[in-house]
């Protein structure tokens, strides 16, 4: 059985583009996965998780593009460890990667690989950063391993945002804010007098 799943991020964006993809794909209506939610977590996605747990052996899993499923290779090997231990696979249409063939497989682990090394690559990094602002007299300890330090604490050490917020567990606009509060706090006025403004034309 042909099982698709799509995802937008927020209530303005359309599913219709992902679904026709998915019917195209000879997915039945019926067996559509369809939901308008973040991809930053899969336990706040319903609709994956209900399909996760609808598979049976022999099933085939049908996204039309990658980042509908999953937004890094991490989330990618997850999901994909999920679906191969219910016995069926994963078909991702935008780069043609298939697990139920031998090189969708080879594919996949050669991913699972890569996001491995990047991994350990991000936590020496992390290691470094912290080992780099100690030696520069600044203490941590469980009262002081707050979100905003340790944003700052990693960036010292030379990760990226993207890395920051992998690492921490927050969005890139979360880092932004911690490492640019003065910015930040003139972007949300300026955001709030267009608001304002905006009303205000309105109304007259």
């Amino acid at each position: 059985m042909k099982l698709g799943y799509h995802r937008v991020s927020s209530a303005s964006q359309s599913l219709q583009i992902g679904r026709e993809a998915l019917l195209a794909a000879g997915v039945e209506e019926k067996f559509l996965f369809e939901e308008k939610e973040s991809g930053k977590a899969t336990k706040n996605r319903p609709q994956l998780k209900a399909l996760l747990k609808s598979l049976r052996k022999g099933d085939e899993v049908i996204v039309h593009k990658l980042d509908r499923l999953a937004r890094n290779a991490k989330d990618l090997l997850t999901i994909a460890e999920e679906i191969s231990k219910a016995g069926a696979s994963l078909n991702i249409l935008d780069l043609g990667i298939n697990t139920g063939t031998p090189v969708g497989k080879m594919i996949l682990t050669v991913l699972g690989a890569v996001g491995e090394l990047e991994r350990a690559y991000i936590n020496d990094r992390t290691k470094a950063g912290i080992k780099a602002y100690q030696k520069n007299g600044g203490k941590m300890g469980p009262k002081r391993l707050a979100v905003d330090r340790k944003i700052k604490v990693l960036a010292k050490g030379g990760l990226s945002w993207s890395e920051i917020a992998d690492e921490v567990g927050c969005s890139k606009q979360t880092v932004y804010r911690r490492l640019h509060p003065q910015k930040a706090d003139e972007h949300r006025e300026a955001d709030l007098e267009r608001y304002y403004r905006d009303k205000n034309s309105e109304i007259s």
